[in-house]
């Protein structure tokens, strides 16, 4: 299922409409119908404030291997953030995140408990794909590549 799938399966397990989500999310309701349709993918933002007002966890809204609702755990918690973050990062540098589920010849159709994802990042007419532990590395190579820039204008200022 993709995220469109996703948001209007739940607003209508909720028992709302397109109007009444719009409300409740803070997003236009033609914004609600083209994401609901794939004419349009939700930028990070607008997932935050649909996930908040489905009332479910922004991994699973993407399409993460992760709980459906929103967790208390800490640990998951920080996953969440650190994920939500990263793709705010990349949307701001403007690359457009999609992600999708992977259907793949050698993945079983209905085995949801292998379900992964494919994150497809798009810039300047190139467009990558990876899969889930693929951008994990990804994320984690980018975040050390800013840990030691700034470790090293820290040395030079010294």
């Amino acid at each position: 299922m993709n995220i469109g799938e996703r948001i209007k399966s739940l607003r209508k397990q909720k028992g709302l409409t397109q109007k009444e989500l719009a409300k409740l999310s803070s997003i236009s309701e033609i914004s609600i119908r083209k994401y609901e349709s794939g004419d349009r993918q939700p930028k990070q933002k607008a997932i935050y404030h649909l996930a908040k007002a489905l009332d479910v966890n922004e991994g699973w809204l993407m399409g993460f291997d992760v709980p459906m609702n929103r967790e208390e755990d800490a640990f998951l918690a920080k996953q969440s953030e650190e994920l939500t973050s990263f793709i705010r990062y990349l949307e701001a540098i403007k690359y457009l995140i999609r992600f999708e589920k992977d259907l793949r010849d050698d993945k079983k159709p209905n085995d949801r408990d292998n379900e992964t994802f494919i994150v497809t990042i798009s810039k300047d007419n190139i467009t990558v794909e990876f899969t889930e532990d693929e951008f994990k590395e990804f994320q984690d190579v980018i975040k050390k590549s800013i840990e030691f820039e700034i470790f090293k204008a820290n040395e030079s200022n010294k």
